[in-house]
């Protein structure tokens, strides 16, 4: 494509409200729920990392009648400054396809999709990324998939008082991939403790409950194919490791000076999450127009202790 400044072209209405939809009904991709998206106003932005000073009984609270209440102690919260990455692919159309499509608006709409989705699977890696390197983590006391396993629920409480000693609450999620969802499903244990409370949910969906020991259960869908560009065959692959249970403190109302494990930081002013711009090939013989979707953002780690991973859970 020859050089061409893009900087002034408007984004398509229509097609930006193709990408935002597709945005918030794509299935699979996990992100936006266990990384709350907080809105900031510049490329540049800072946020809270909190200390535990709430936990500490230092202050005296009683007071006496006629006295006035004494001062709480100073909360500690440090500011981070940090900064939004850009996000960007393009594509393009000939004249010749599109032409000869019997639906071209609907022809461009799926290739937006297309566009968004691979967006939308970069956060998902990003996310995955950051809590495969969280501090906290144990080794499963046996592999959930083996059909002798009892210890299932022993490691999750061990994932759930060791979040409990580090941050001062509990996980409130639970993120694991599909076949280990199946281990639990097919474990004779866990279908004994869950049979009079999910059970007839577990047996009409086929699937884990929504909430499990108390956690909101996660079960990332997303998939990539790891094969080099061209190749014959595919190498379809889940995203997430089906050999790591992921524990987390999610706050769904986090701003940015709270305590959760995750935040995306989404500078929506200066370029709209997903905006698609459609512009024509400057050079005419090459006969096609070109698209082009963004998000601009930052996914941030902003509480360490609120990760705990179990690994080894599967075989």
């Amino acid at each position: 494509m020859s050089n061409v400044s893009i900087a002034n072209i408007a984004p398509n209405p229509e097609l930006t409200q193709v990408a935002v939809d597709y945005d918030k009904t794509i299935q699979g991709f996990v992100s936006d729920q266990i990384a709350p998206v907080t809105p900031v106003t510049l490329d540049l932005f800072k946020y809270g990392k909190w200390g535990r000073e709430s936990l500490k009984d230092i202050d005296r609270t009683s007071r006496a009648i006629g006295s006035p209440a004494n001062n709480a102690s100073k909360l500690t919260v440090s500011y981070i400054q940090d900064q939004v990455e850009r996000f960007a692919l393009k594509d393009s159309i000939p004249d010749e396809i599109l032409s000869n499509s019997p639906t071209p608006t609907l022809y461009k709409s799926k290739r937006v999709q297309s566009i968004v989705r691979k967006l939308k699977l970069g956060v998902e890696q990003k996310v995955r990324t950051l809590l495969d390197a969280g501090s906290g983590t144990a080794v499963s006391s046996g592999a959930w998939d083996v059909a002798a396993t009892t210890s299932i629920e022993k490691d999750i409480d061990i994932a759930k008082e060791a979040m409990r000693k580090a941050l001062g609450v509990g996980p409130t999620h639970m993120v694991i991939n599909k076949p280990t969802a199946n281990a639990i499903r097919q474990n004779a244990t866990i279908r004994e403790l869950v049979k009079y409370t999910g059970g007839l949910e577990w047996l009409r969906t086929g699937e884990l409950p929504s909430e499990l020991f108390g956690l909101q259960v996660i079960v990332p869908g997303a998939q990539s194919d790891t094969a080099a560009p061209g190749a014959a065959s595919a190498a379809i692959a889940d995203v997430w490791s089906a050999k790591t249970a992921y524990f987390l403190f999610v706050d769904p109302e986090s701003g940015s000076d709270t305590v959760t494990a995750l935040m995306q930081f989404r500078n929506t002013v200066s370029q709209q999450a997903f905006a698609v711009k459609e512009w024509r090939d400057p050079d005419q013989s090459a006969n096609l127009n070109w698209f082009s979707s963004e998000v601009c953002q930052k996914v941030i780690n902003v509480t360490p202790e609120a990760i705990y991973n179990i690994t080894g859970v599967q075989t």
